[in-house]
């Protein structure tokens, strides 16, 4: 079924939409786009769990979702069958661009070992593609039936397991709005302040735990470093890293490299991701008027 009198089509065995909005697509479409996806909620979901002495226990279920290796994870909502995550992740892409589906996979959390399969949700690449060529500010909910082995997963009251998953399509803003270049920008000696403010939504890097996440900056050779936040998906640092520019007048010699790292306790840190400000922009900032502020999210 559709709500807006749109079809399904065909599809995957599972990618099944039982209640699936209509996509506003803009044929004018072009360039950078983030999607918000959100899980929201599944409903139905089988007895995983055999309790005290057989007595209670239901599921401790959480999601993972996968996109062409992009990963994000939800909080575990323990012993419901019925979790209301409401957890937002921000998908950078481009008009054009998805080349992967969506692989949202409901588990079970274990105190000890891994996690077992509830079942699991696939989002075609055709269906994000066109969700991705939507109108700016395009938003939607589509709720699917869980599958496990190319069958529709039964829950605890004999009804087909489901969930719900809502998108909203954004259009980036351009970095540091607000900063913006002096003309004539006056030489010497710039000093430019860096605050690492946050990290959200980061993966779990750790077997039996979250992320030990940290912050390193590289500018023409010199390594900046954020302090350690241990074991959060959502770490605040607050740290300020300051950059010495020696020539405001001229273009910058290279890029401003940000790579987020998992702490380890013993051997090297693991690459998380990174972010790139490229020269021309660095030279721009450096070249503005003392005091001038800006801030940006980087995916």
């Amino acid at each position: 079924n559709t709500r807006g009198g749109g079809s399904v089509g065909s599809r995957s065995t599972l990618d099944l939409a039982v209640d699936e909005c209509v996509i506003a697509t803009d044929d004018q479409a072009e360039g950078a786009r983030e999607l918000v996806i959100t899980v929201v909620k599944a409903r139905h979901l089988p007895k995983m769990d055999a309790g005290f002495l057989g007595v209670g226990g239901k599921v401790d279920a959480f999601c993972e979702l996968d996109i062409g290796g992009v990963r994000f994870a939800t909080e575990p909502k323990k012993n419901t069958y019925s979790p209301d995550w409401g957890s937002a992740f921000s998908f950078p892409t481009a008009v054009g661009a998805v080349s992967s589906p969506l692989v949202i996979k409901v588990l079970d959390w274990n105190q000890v070992g891994a996690p077992d399969l509830v079942g699991e949700v696939v989002v075609s690449r055709a269906r994000l593609g066109q969700m991705v060529s939507a109108k700016e500010g395009w938003e939607g909910t589509d709720t699917y039936i869980i599958q496990k082995e190319g069958a529709q997963v039964t829950g605890h009251d004999k009804s087909a397991s489901l969930l719900t998953v809502s998108y909203k399509l954004l259009v980036p803003k351009p970095s540091f709005p607000g900063m913006v270049p002096e003309k004539g920008g006056k030489k010497g000696t710039r000093l430019v302040k860096f605050t690492i403010v946050n990290g959200r939504n980061l993966p779990a890097m750790d077997t039996f735990g979250r992320c030990d996440g940290f912050v390193e900056l590289v500018y023409e050779g010199e390594l900046y470093k954020t302090s350690v936040v241990k074991n959060n998906f959502d770490p605040d640092w607050g740290d300020v890293l300051e950059v010495r520019v020696d020539d405001s007048s001229r273009e910058c010699g290279s890029d401003v490299l940000i790579k987020l790292f998992d702490w380890n306790k013993v051997g090297s840190p693991d690459l998380v991701g990174e972010a790139v400000i490229p020269k021309a922009r660095m030279s721009e900032i450096v070249r503005c008027r003392a005091g001038a502020e800006g801030a940006d999210t980087f995916r």
